[in-house]
C-alpha cells in the first residue's frame, strides 16, 4: 500500500509541475510574453489548488497509513489492503478538485476593471484580488 500511495504522491508532483512551469517557460523563451489571460488564469489557479490539495489529503492518508503499519502491525493487511487504498485515492482525488471550486468561482466573481492580462507567468489570488475594482474584503476573509 505504501508504493500505491507513493505512486500516485509522485503522479500529483509531476501535475503540479506540469501546471506552472510550461506558462514559465513560454515567458521566458519568448520576449514580450509574460502575460498570462484571464482564462488561463483560471485554468492554472483552479489546477494547481486543486492538485496541491489532493496532494495534501494524499500525504493525511499516507500518515495513517504508516501509523496503521506501526501502532497495528499484525492487523496492517486487514486494515490497509487493495480496497481500502483505492477508495483513499480516490476520496483524496475527489476532495482535492471539489474543494476548490467554491474558492475559485469566488476569485473570478469579482470585477476587474483594469486590463485582463497579468504581467506574471504565474497566476495567484493576491495578484487578482489587487487587479479587482470591487470591495474584496468578505473575498479575502473567506479566501485567506
Amino acid at each position: 500500500p505504501m508504493y500505491f500511495l507513493l505512486g500516485h504522491l509522485s503522479a500529483l508532483e509531476i501535475l503540479i509541475t506540469s501546471v506552472i512551469v510550461p506558462v514559465m517557460l513560454w515567458g521566458l523563451l519568448l520576449p514580450g510574453m509574460q502575460t498570462i489571460s484571464l482564462a488561463g488564469c483560471v485554468a492554472q489557479l483552479f489546477l494547481y489548488l486543486a492538485l496541491g490539495t489532493t496532494e495534501f489529503a494524499l500525504l493525511g492518508a499516507m500518515a495513517v497509513d504508516r501509523y496503521v503499519a506501526v501502532c497495528n502491525p499484525l492487523r496492517y493487511n486487514i486494515i490497509m489492503n487493495s480496497h481500502t487504498c483505492n477508495w483513499v485515492v480516490i476520496v483524496s482525488w475527489v476532495f482535492g478538485f471539489l474543494s476548490e471550486i467554491w474558492p475559485v468561482y469566488a476569485t473570478f466573481q469579482l470585477t476587474f476593471c483594469k486590463s485582463n492580462l497579468l504581467d506574471h507567468f504565474y497566476c495567484d489570488r493576491g495578484q487578482l484580488l489587487k487587479l479587482s475594482c470591487d470591495d474584496t474584503l468578505f473575498t479575502e476573509f473567506v479566501l485567506f
